[in-house]
C-alpha cells in the first residue's frame, strides 16, 4: 500500500496493505500495511505486514504451490504479486475498486474492505494468493507488534513521517503518512525497505 506502501493491510508490511488510503493493507492513497496469511489487504509500502491485500480473502490452506513473498522485496515485485492475485478475482466476479500504483509500474485494482468473496472466486484465485513472510505474519510471529511498533519508530527516525493505526495484527492495522511528504519517492520506499527489514528481523527493538 499507493503510491503507499504495504496495505497491512505487512504485506502488505504492504507499507505497506497494502496499499493505498492506507497501505493496508492498498488505495492510491499514502498507507500501509501489512497482509496477514488469513486476510491480506494491500501490499505495503516497500511492502506490506499488517494490511499489501484484499480483504474477505480466502483461508490460506496449502501454501506449497503460492507465490512467497519475501522480507526484502521491492515495490515491484508485491505489485506483480498482488495485482496477479487481485486480476483473478475480478475476473472471477469479484468487483475491483480504488488502485495501487508504485513508480514505474502499472496501478491495478482491489476488492473493496468490505467485500465478500465468493466461495468460487476464493477458490480458483488461491493458488495466486501470495504467501506472506512469517515474520510479517502474526500467526508465525509472536513478536508481530513490537516489531510492527519498531518498524513505525524506525522510518519516522529516518525522517519519513507516519502514524500508526488500528491494532497491530488485527487485520485492520497498518501506517498512513503524518502529513505530505517532503522526502523523495526513491528514498521514501529505501527508508521503508530497509526499515522492515530491520525491524522484522528482530534487530528493531
Amino acid at each position: 500500500m499507493l503510491s503507499a506502501a504495504l496495505l497491512v493491510p505487512l504485506a502488505a508490511l504492504t507499507a505497506c496493505g497494502a496499499g493505498s488510503g492506507a497501505q493496508s493493507s492498498g488505495q492510491v492513497s499514502a498507507v500501509a500495511a501489512l497482509p496477514s496469511t488469513a486476510a491480506p489487504s494491500s501490499p505495503a509500502a516497500g511492502a506490506s505486514p499488517a494490511t499489501g491485500a484484499a480483504s474477505g480473502a480466502p483461508d490460506p490452506g496449502s501454501t506449497a504451490d503460492r507465490p512467497q513473498e519475501r522480507l526484502d522485496d521491492t515495490n515491484a515485485r508485491d505489485a506483480q504479486l498482488w495485482g496477479s492475485y487481485f486480476a483473478c478475482l475480478g475476473a472471477n466476479g469479484v468487483p475491483l475498486t480504488g488502485g495501487i500504483s508504485y513508480p514505474g509500474q502499472p496501478s491495478y485494482k482491489q476488492p473493496a474492505a468490505d467485500a465478500v468473496i465468493p466461495q468460487a472466486a476464493k477458490t480458483a484465485c488461491l493458488p495466486k494468493m501470495p504467501v506472506v513472510p512469517p515474520q510479517t505474519d502474526p500467526k508465525q510471529n509472536p513478536n508481530f507488534s513490537a516489531d510492527f511498533s519498531a518498524w513505525v519508530n524506525c522510518i519516522n527516525n529516518k525522517g519519513l513521517k507516519v502514524k500508526a493505526y488500528g491494532t497491530a495484527g488485527s487485520g485492520n492495522s497498518g501506517w498512513s503518512y503524518d502529513g505530505t511528504p517532503t522526502m523523495p519517492k526513491a528514498q521514501q520506499d529505501q527508508v521503508i525497505s530497509a526499515c522492515k527489514v530491520e525491524a522484522f528481523n528482530g534487530s528493531g527493538h
